[in-house]
């Protein structure tokens, strides 16, 4: 085990990005604000899929074939700041998608663009060993916020994104 470690090294959990530049292509935002709202990100998971099965009983027992697959959820956290900036981006993006003034739902390519995730080396140039794009995405949804006077904690905010593919390294 210590020959594999040391040849291949440990991913460690804490060495991630998350891509978020496309979003200016949806929302009115800049550089600098995609950036800051890069940094708030805690925490993110890698998306993978999971096959789908189908039993048929051709001999004695049910045998499984596949026949398909199913992409898993994908929700990033973010610490919120004290003007309520990644709220107020994802408020923004919500709107976009259906506007509570009339209730009309935008058209997709309007509002749904590519979010990648990145799983970074030990190194100090950061090299990307791992990457997820999730195609076409959009936020399902923004957690709620609760108000406790005894804790003195900070402030967090969990999006739930959906998103048409995943595209992985194999893919390609």
């Amino acid at each position: 085990m210590r020959s594999i470690i040391s040849n291949r090294g440990v991913a460690k959990t804490n060495r991630f990005e998350v891509d978020l530049s496309a979003i200016s292509s949806v929302i009115e935002v800049s550089g600098t604000e995609i950036r800051d709202l890069e940094v708030l990100v805690t925490t993110a998971s890698l998306p993978t899929r999971t096959l789908t099965t189908f039993d048929y009983g051709l001999y004695r027992q049910d045998t499984p074939f596949v026949s398909g697959y199913v992409n898993s959820g994908f929700s990033i956290n973010f610490t919120l700041t004290q003007d309520y900036f990644a709220r107020t981006i994802f408020d923004k993006w919500l709107n976009k998608i259906m506007t509570k003034k009339n209730y009309l739902v935008a058209y997709p390519n309007q509002y749904k663009c590519d979010i990648g995730v990145r799983q970074l080396a030990n190194n100090e140039e950061e090299t990307i060993i791992y990457e997820a794009k999730l195609k076409n995405c959009f936020p399902k949804g923004v957690s709620e916020l609760s108000f406790d006077a005894t804790q003195t904690g900070l402030a967090t905010l969990s999006v739930d994104f959906l998103y048409d593919d995943l595209e992985l390294p194999e893919d390609s």
